[in-house]
């Protein structure tokens, strides 16, 4: 029926009379982006075809490019716009209006997200706000800075990277169950009980946050567990990593390994070089008690004549 819709408005561009306005009604954005595309495709294959201004209208359209259907326009025009249109938009001047005949069951499609949330402890108006946060941030990648999209999967240390990276001046650091003190202030501040960090059965030590607001406490919003290393890496201007704790004890161990073992070489090698020298000396020693000394005791034995034999 989509297809249907869009010969009518190409035949009614051929053969109607001259009008200078024509609405055609779709259900969404991606339905009108896609509409636009191939009207102005299809008007591009017809031999000498006249100008003609395709504009689209719809809620997250910028307001200017919104006002652009209200404008006079020296050629014709074709404004694609969601059904809505209907009821909230008035365009002077409009000979025809074609209806796709489709509509989105918006009460249906809300009730099932809503279901999910609450299964899962989630807070639905949160998740509406995060996806049209992320229907700007895939515009903004795709449009001017020409990114390659890629899904992270189950990789959450990802996500969590890219808003430390641009949170990380607002950090906190554990002090208690539910209490945080600002790393750069040290102002005190304090999880929200229906945070879900809160709930978790254990208190991240760093986390970033995206404000707070003040009621009985300071309260943080939109809080993400962090890695400190992160904050060091992302931040060095601000931050900078220590060893504390049990990272300092070892660490000392360590050098006091070292050096009792340098010692206990240093012994060792005194030892053998006493040793040595002991044996040194003994040879010396042994060396001069072999040299015979004329006269001494030591010298060599004088032998006796035998005495002579008389004959009586």
């Amino acid at each position: 029926r989509r297809e249907q819709g869009r010969e009518l408005v190409y035949s009614t561009r051929r053969t109607g009379p001259r009008w200078r306005r024509s609405v055609y009604e779709h259900s969404g954005q991606e339905d009108i982006e896609a509409c636009c595309e191939t009207l102005c495709e299809r008007l591009a294959a017809i031999d000498e075809a006249k100008p003609l201004s395709v504009l689209p209208i719809y809620s997250r359209l910028p307001a200017d490019l919104q006002a652009k259907i209200f404008e006079p326009a020296p050629t014709r025009k074709v404004v694609v716009a969601t059904n809505i249109a209907e009821t909230s938009l008035t365009v002077d001047g409009a000979k025809y209006v074609v209806d796709c005949g489709y509509y989105k069951l918006k009460l249906c499609s809300n009730g099932c997200r809503d279901s999910w949330c609450a299964r899962h402890f989630v807070h639905s108006k949160s998740m509406r706000k995060a996806r049209k946060v992320r229907d700007q941030l895939v515009d903004i990648s795709k449009g001017s800075l020409e990114l390659e999209l890629k899904k992270a999967g189950a990789n959450w240390d990802a996500i969590r990277q890219c808003i430390c990276f641009v949170y990380f001046h607002q950090a906190a650091r554990v002090k208690s169950l539910g209490e945080y003190n600002d790393l750069r202030t040290g102002m005190p501040c304090h999880l929200h009980p229906t945070s879900a960090l809160y709930g978790m059965g254990y208190t991240p030590d760093y986390i970033v946050y995206h404000e707070l607001v003040f009621t009985s406490k300071e309260y943080m919003q939109c809080v993400t567990a962090v890695d400190p290393k992160w904050l060091a890496e992302m931040g060095p201007m601000l931050f900078s990593l220590r060893e504390a704790g049990a990272s300092r004890k070892r660490h000392a161990d360590l050098h006091q390994a070292k050096m009792e073992s340098e010692f206990r070489l240093a012994q060792e090698e005194e030892a053998a070089r006493a040793a040595a020298e002991c044996l040194r000396a003994q040879s010396r020693s042994a060396s001069r008690s072999q040299i015979v000394t004329p006269g001494s005791a030591n010298s060599t034995p004088r032998f006796k004549t035998p005495r002579r034999r008389t004959n009586l």
